[in-house]
C-alpha cells in the first residue's frame, strides 16, 4: 500500500508541470476572448515566432539561457532546504560586477577578461546571497523576506547606477540618456553560430545542467548533516551560513549575465 501511495506521489509530481502549463493558456485563452482577440492565432503567432525558423529558435535559447541558470541556481537553494527568492538580486549584482571589470579592462586578452568577469560576478553573487545566509543563521531571519528586499536594493541600486556613474557617455551626448552601459570590449564576444546569435554560452548552461543533476544527491545530504546539527544543539551557524550562502546557486546567478552573451552591454 505504502509503495502504492508513493508511486501517485510520483506520478502526481510529474503531472504538476503539464497541469500547470495547460491552465496558463486556459486562462490566457480567456483573457484574450474578454479582449475580442481570436486565442488561436495568438497561440499559433507565439509558437512561430519562438521556434518557427532557425533564427527563433536560437533566439529562443539565448533567451532562456540566463533563466536556466538561476533555474539551476534555485534548484540548488531548494535542495538545500533554503526557499532562495532572491534569483533576481543575486543576478542584478553579479551582472553589475561583470559589467564593471568589462568596462574598466578593455585592453584585457578576451579569454582573461571573460574569465575575470565571470569570478567576479561568481563572487559579487555568492556574497551577496550570502547576507541573507548570515541573517538566517545567526539572526533567524526568514530567508523568504530577506531575499525578497535584497532584490529590491539590487534592482533599484541597478537603476541608479545605469542612471549615474555607468551610463554610456554616448547617451549623455546624444541627449537621449538611455540607462545603458557603454558596450562591452569585442574581445568579451562569446562564439556564436553564424548567422544566429546562439553562442557558446547556450551549451555551457546546458553542460551545468547535467552536472546539477548528478550532484543533486548530494546536495540533499548537505541539508540533512545541517538539520541534525540543529536537531541535537549543536552550533550550526557556519554550516547553515554556507549552505544559505548558496555558493554554487549564487555563482551560476551571477555567471549567467555573462554568458547571456546577447546586448553586449548592461541595460
Amino acid at each position: 500500500m505504502k509503495e502504492m501511495d508513493q508511486r501517485i506521489v510520483r506520478v502526481l509530481a510529474s503531472l504538476t508541470p503539464v497541469g500547470a502549463f495547460l491552465l496558463a493558456i486556459l486562462i490566457g485563452a480567456v483573457m484574450l476572448v474578454i479582449f475580442g482577440a481570436n486565442p488561436l492565432m495568438a497561440f499559433r503567432a507565439l509558437v512561430s515566432g519562438a521556434f518557427g525558423n532557425m533564427n527563433a529558435l536560437a533566439d529562443t535559447l539565448v533567451k532562456a539561457t540566463p533563466l536556466l541558470f538561476v533555474g539551476l541556481g534555485i534548484c540548488i537553494a531548494f535542495r538545500g532546504g533554503v526557499l532562495n527568492i532572491g534569483g533576481e538580486g543575486q543576478l542584478v549584482v553579479g551582472a553589475l560586477s561583470a559589467a564593471l571589470i568589462c568596462l574598466n579592462f578593455p585592453n584585457w586578452p578576451g579569454w582573461a577578461l571573460i574569465m575575470a568577469a565571470l569570478l567576479g560576478g561568481l563572487f559579487a553573487g555568492a556574497i551577496y546571497g550570502g547576507i541573507a545566509g548570515f541573517l538566517k543563521a545567526y539572526f533567524n531571519v526568514n530567508e523568504i523576506l530577506s531575499t525578497i528586499m535584497l532584490n529590491y536594493i539590487a534592482v533599484f541600486g541597478m537603476n541608479y547606477l545605469l542612471r549615474g556613474p555607468l551610463i554610456d557617455p554616448m547617451q549623455i551626448k546624444l541627449g537621449s540618456f538611455i540607462p545603458e552601459t557603454a558596450r562591452f570590449p569585442r574581445a568579451t564576444d562569446l562564439p556564436r553560430l553564424v548567422p544566429t546569435r546562439l553562442h557558446l554560452g547556450v551549451g555551457i548552461a546546458i553542460l551545468f545542467a547535467v552536472l546539477v543533476y548528478i550532484c543533486y544527491g548530494e546536495l540533499l545530504s548537505v541539508s540533512v548533516s545541517v538539520w541534525w546539527a540543529r536537531t541535537l544543539g549543536l552550533h550550526s551557524g557556519r554550516g547553515l551560513m554556507s549552505r544559505d550562502t548558496w555558493s554554487l546557486a549564487s555563482s551560476w546567478l551571477a555567471v549567467s549575465p555573462a554568458w547571456e552573451g546577447r546586448s553586449r552591454f548592461l541595460v
